[in-house]
Parts: C-alpha cells; structure tokens; sequence
C-alpha cells in the first residue's frame, strides 16, 4: 500500500489535471463561469482509519449553463424553455423547487431542488430562489451542461454540503479559500503554461 502523502498528492494531481482540462475544453466565453469548489476526497486507508485529501473540483455555475444552453438553441434557431415551480414533497414534508426544461434540441428534463428555507448564507435571504436556481442548474447538468466528470449538482449544493460537517467531522470551507472557492486565476494561469 503506498505512504499517505504518495495517495494525496497523487489524488491531488489528477484533480488538478482535470480542472485544467474543464478550462481548456469550455469555450472561451463561459470560462469565468467555471467555478472550482475545494472538497475533501476519501483518497486510501481504511474505514477506521481513512485517509483524505482535500482536492478542487470545476463546476460550471447555474448562470453560466444557462447561456450556454440558450446561446446553443439560439444559434440553431431552436426553442428553449425554463419552467419552476415549487411543492411540498409528500413522504417528507420539505418544499422542493422543480425546475422543467424544455428543448427542440434535447426534449424535457425535470430535476427538483430542495428549498432551506431559514437556512444560512444565501439560504436565509434567498430560499426559494437558491432552490430555483440549483434545480435549474441541475436539469441543465442532465443534458450535459457543466459537467466536466464531476456531477451533475449545481456549484450552490456542492458548497453548501461542503458548509456542513458530515458524521465525521469532515466538511467546511478549505483553509485558504474565500467560502471554499479558491482563485479560478490561479488555475487559469496554470492551464496557459502546460
């Protein structure tokens, strides 16, 4: 079994390849909407005893597929429609937002979100809007919108499970990081040198 740091650095290095790949592979005009979210990775070790790296991820922002997808039905002159909504899923009791989507390209995608309300952050003031938005970004995701290998989440929910402490005391922003967000000039500065 290889030493500790080999699999975080290791674990580290691909990460890093693959946001240098999500930048070099989306075009140039939804770049800055690429959003890299630092996360913590189980990398090795054993369930007693695991062994974590915390590693960046990109994720296209909900605002960034949204032009994408519109500046793509645009230029094929075909029609693109968002649709929300908001209901209280029955088994639970919790206020999702469903968001569907509408394509001549791609037919229907209905994704849901739940909706925190009197949550932290953005959730405290913006509740249904932040669910909105993540239910949005999350059917985009299912038509391949943003997804660079990482998930079909928005950027918001994988932050705020990031804010969260999971069982095991894992989770939180990175230290060195603005609320978990590290610099995208950093990364796109690496991207240009390889």
């Amino acid at each position: 079994m290889a030493d500790p740091q080999t699999l975080i650095r290791e674990a580290q290095e691909k990460a890093e390849r693959l946001c240098r790949l999500a930048v070099a592979q989306t075009p140039a005009d939804y770049q800055s909407f690429i959003t890299l979210i630092e996360q913590r990775k189980k990398v090795g070790g054993t369930r007693a005893a695991p062994i974590w790296a915390t590693v960046r991820q990109p994720y296209l922002s909900a605002d960034g597929r949204v032009k994408m997808a519109r500046d793509q039905h645009r230029e094929a002159s075909k029609r693109f429609d968002i649709q929300s909504e908001f209901l209280v899923e029955p088994t639970s009791g919790q206020l999702l937002a469903r968001a569907t989507l509408t394509s001549e390209i791609y037919g229907t995608a209905v994704a849901h979100a739940r909706v925190f309300l009197g949550g932290e952050g953005v959730n405290e003031s913006n509740p249904l809007e932040n669910g909105e938005t993540s239910a949005v970004a999350r059917a985009l995701g299912m038509w391949g919108f943003g997804c660079f290998g990482t998930g079909i989440a928005s950027a918001d929910e994988v932050l705020r499970v990031n804010e969260r402490p999971d069982s095991r005391g894992h989770g939180g922003a990175a230290s060195g990081s603005a609320n978990g967000v590290p610099d995208l000039r950093l990364l796109e500065r690496s991207a240009i040198r390889d």
